[in-house]
């Protein structure tokens, strides 16, 4: 059920900054599907969900963030909260691989 939530918030994603993407379209859709197909298999992985789900979840998290900012508007503490998921998702993500 959670790889099919982050498929539909990536489509979500895709559709609501299609229109902003300019020539960089191709490139961004063709990263938001990595980027959700990378969650959604982290979420259906056998490595502990526990810390993994929140890792991957917090790593998406962050490309969305760098996504707005670069394709909607800049907001509050935007690179704080950015570089923040980025490296809670990432440390996450590499204990679940190394409790496994």
């Amino acid at each position: 059920m959670g790889a099919v939530l982050v498929a539909i918030a990536g489509l979500a994603l895709a559709v609501w900054l299609y229109g902003d993407l300019g020539p960089m379209r191709p490139a961004v859709l063709a990263y938001t599907l990595v980027i959700v197909g990378m969650t959604a298999m982290a979420l259906l992985s056998a490595y502990p969900a526990l810390i993994l789900v929140p890792g991957a979840l917090l790593f998406m998290f962050s490309d969305i963030c760098i996504a707005v900012r670069r394709f909607k508007r800049d907001f509050p503490l935007s690179g704080e909260i950015t570089w923040a998921a980025y490296y809670s998702g990432q440390l996450l993500i590499f204990h679940a691989v190394r409790a496994n």
